[in-house]
């Protein structure tokens, strides 16, 4: 069948491939299988929960700091955090394969004005812009899986007998797809976003990711990039193996809570500069992480 070796070329343009499933579909009169390759043609208008979960990934949250650049912006609402962090794929194709061409190491998706307002109101009057981006991983992983499933498809209707000469199909071929609803599971497939770096780029999403436990060699990093320095580091890094795990959220041990303090003073003093309350925040749901809470 000339969809299956159309789909096994990496060398196929995406949107021809579709264009060829679409008009496959339509000859054979499979509504499903159609609608599905006009979505991805044309880009999709459903809410979240029904997008293919390939079109479905996470993103990070950062905001940019005048002095250190971007740094993590860190939410202790977890609810909050994965709405704002959620990342719909709704455009087409089209769109994406453009979006590749230019090479980007990451995209910067658009938050809603209201989005916005709502994560600057949690800085303490700092006002700095909050940024979310994700991974170019994730477009690459759209157009691989819709490749995929265009000759999974294909083979599903090799195996009952519907082959086509060219792209005619007779009767019987059409009587057999539609009598067996030769159709295919759109959305069979979990992806998971790796997060990166961005580029321009006009996607616009309504921003998920859950707060996970982080490890030290992550925690460490998170706080250099806030602008902590290497010795501040270290000395936390003592302090944690000094104390026990806490079994309480908030509730950390005595050289920790004593590291903490000492850091919060160089906050208000100036010499970290990050406003008092944003300080307490980053470094509270920081820890909380690192030890799984």
């Amino acid at each position: 069948m000339e969809l299956q070796a159309l789909s096994t070329d990496s060398n196929t343009d995406i949107e021809d491939l579709l264009r060829k499933a679409l008009l496959v579909a339509r000859k054979l009169k499979l509504k499903d299988f159609r609608g599905w390759c006009e979505s991805e043609l044309n880009g999709y208008s459903c809410d979240f929960d029904n997008l293919p979960s390939y079109r479905k990934t996470v993103g990070t949250l950062y905001a940019r700091n005048p002095f250190h650049g971007k740094i993590p912006f860190i939410i202790s609402d977890t609810e909050l955090h994965d709405l704002v962090t959620r990342i719909p794929l709704y455009e087409s194709i089209s769109s994406y394969k453009n979006l590749v061409k230019k090479d980007p190491k990451s995209l910067q998706l658009k938050l809603s004005s209201e989005m916005i307002n709502t994560l600057m109101s949690l800085q303490d009057g700092t006002n700095m812009m909050p940024i979310l981006e994700a991974n170019v991983n994730s477009i690459h992983n759209v157009m691989s899986e819709v490749r995929n499933k265009i000759y999974n498809w294909s083979l599903d209707l090799e195996e009952k007998g519907i082959l086509g000469k060219g792209m005619k199909f007779s009767s019987v071929e059409k009587e057999v797809a539609q009598a067996n609803n030769t159709t295919y599971n759109f959305n069979n497939s979990n992806l998971q976003g790796v997060i990166g770096t961005i580029s321009d780029t006009a996607v616009h999403q309504n921003n998920q990711m859950n707060i996970n436990q982080i490890d030290l060699e992550t925690l460490k990093i998170s706080l250099k990039s806030l602008g902590i320095g290497q010795e501040d580091i270290s000395k936390l890094e003592k302090a944690l193996s000094l104390d026990n795990k806490p079994i309480i959220k908030n509730e950390f041990g005595e050289e920790v809570q004593s590291w903490f303090g000492k850091m919060l003073t160089k906050s208000a003093d100036g010499s970290w500069q990050v406003g008092i309350g944003v300080a307490a925040n980053l470094l509270t749901s920081l820890l909380n992480s690192y030890y799984g809470f």
